[in-house]
């Protein structure tokens, strides 16, 4: 019913995106298997909504997109995201991050890129940090993309030679989240959804990360962790997801396990539409790095389930930068400059200097008045409409010695100066 409702929402309502909203438990997505060796795995695709046509399980087995077996239509025809929110707080909760991170101040770009080590074999055996190779791949085409891009790094690595020491336990991947809101971030960490092994056996849970909650920013994550997006159990991207005012906004992270390669050509046209476009949309940047993955959908079974298992969480229509504040053109000052009266002290004429301010070919009412210093008019110098530019009144003062104030009002704005008249 849902996927035929998609389909109406696309085909005949013109819609683009489409947002899923509760856990898997109580909105299943359906299952795709990647057989193995050594072991078939299942996991969740919301593809299966955002990919109208095809046979999805010819062979009725309850699996969609098999290897080999169904016939799924890699054509995207509706961006879908999903929201892992089950009551009404936590959907009001998503909302208010949704609307703050979109009306958040505009500043410099920040990101971050944070890696743990992806190989399963622990020190002292050497052995090579994909993660690094990865990030940097990224981190440099981010940089290339957007130069004012801020980046901050943290790694964890099993190599002694390699510089990039910082210790990457779940404390110091929170200290890092936490040390200044991040536009963007990448996170590298090998284990599964319901626990992140990161490496030398630390585990993350969703525990570990409540720290992030009110932290009064929140970020747009991508992920390479396993089935990090496989939210069928307890998951950290889910809570990053679900915490209050902080921790993350989006996500697109894969289902699946997968191969290296595939994943970061993905990723690498993900943040190129990240970083492209003032104007991006979360979905929008989704929606072109799975359209560059298509053609690679069906060539080997590594790349079908990047393609079928690359999940996107968050509201697919949400602008990834703050709108610029729209150019309002200011309209020409108005109003009086450059008051100057001399001689002062004067006998018996002062000569009165100012500047009227206004857009050009208007004219403007102006008005020069003297008043003593009990606040009495003396006299009425000017009163008229002035185009703008320089003008200069003379006041022959048949008054008495004393000091008198001069005011000019030129529109709504008006300058005073004292002046003395002697003997």
């Amino acid at each position: 019913m849902l996927r035929w409702l998609a389909g109406v929402a696309a085909h005949q309502w013109g819609a683009r995106y489409l947002l899923l909203g509760g856990s898997h438990a109580r909105l299943p997505a359906p299952l795709f298997r990647l057989a193995g060796p050594p072991a078939d795995y299942d996991h969740p695709t919301d593809a299966y909504y955002r990919c109208l046509g095809g046979t999805w399980d010819v062979n009725g087995d309850g699996y969609v997109a098999e290897w080999g077996v169904d016939a799924p239509d890699p054509e995207l025809d509706i961006v879908v995201g999903r929201v892992p929110v089950d009551d009404a707080a936590m959907v009001a909760a998503f909302v208010a991050k949704v609307i703050a991170f979109e009306q958040r101040p505009r500043a410099l770009p920040s990101a971050l890129f944070a890696a743990s080590h992806m190989s399963v074999v622990s020190p002292p055996t050497p052995c090579p940090s994909w993660a690094h190779v990865t990030v940097g791949s990224l981190r440099d085409l981010a940089l290339a993309a957007e130069p004012s891009l801020v980046v901050d790094e943290a790694f964890e690595d099993c190599e002694p030679a390699n510089p990039l020491t910082d210790p990457m336990s779940a404390a110091a991947l929170v200290a890092a989240l936490s040390e200044r809101p991040h536009d963007l971030v990448h996170l590298v960490l090998s284990g599964i959804a319901q626990a992140w092994q990161m490496a030398n056996s630390v585990y993350a849970d969703a525990e570990d990360f409540a720290p992030l909650a009110g932290a009064g920013h929140a970020s747009v994550a991508t992920m390479l962790s396993g089935p990090v997006a496989d939210t069928r159990g307890g998951s950290v991207l889910a809570s990053l997801l679900a915490l209050p005012d902080g921790g993350a906004v989006g996500a697109v992270a894969p289902s699946c396990m997968g191969f290296v390669y595939p994943h970061d050509q993905f990723l690498r046209a993900l943040w190129g539409g990240f970083l492209a476009d003032e104007e991006a949309r979360l979905g929008e940047a989704f929606q072109a790095a799975l359209t560059s993955a298509q053609a690679n959908a069906t060539l080997m079974r590594t790349y079908a389930s990047t393609y079928w298992g690359m999940c996107l969480f968050g509201d697919p229509a949400m602008r990834l930068w703050p709108a610029a504040a729209a150019a309002v053109p200011m309209p020409d000052p108005v109003g009086v400059a450059r008051l100057h009266v001399a001689p002062n002290p004067f006998n018996p004429i002062a000569t009165i200097r100012f500047e009227v301010a206004a857009p050009a070919g208007t004219r403007v009412p102006a008005r020069v008045e003297i008043y003593d210093v009990q606040g009495r008019l003396v006299a009425t110098l000017l009163d008229e409409s002035l185009p703008p530019g320089p003008r200069e009144v003379n006041w022959r003062a048949e008054a008495v010695s004393g000091v008198y104030l001069v005011r000019v009002t030129v529109g709504r704005t008006s300058a005073a100066a004292k002046l003395t008249r002697l003997e």
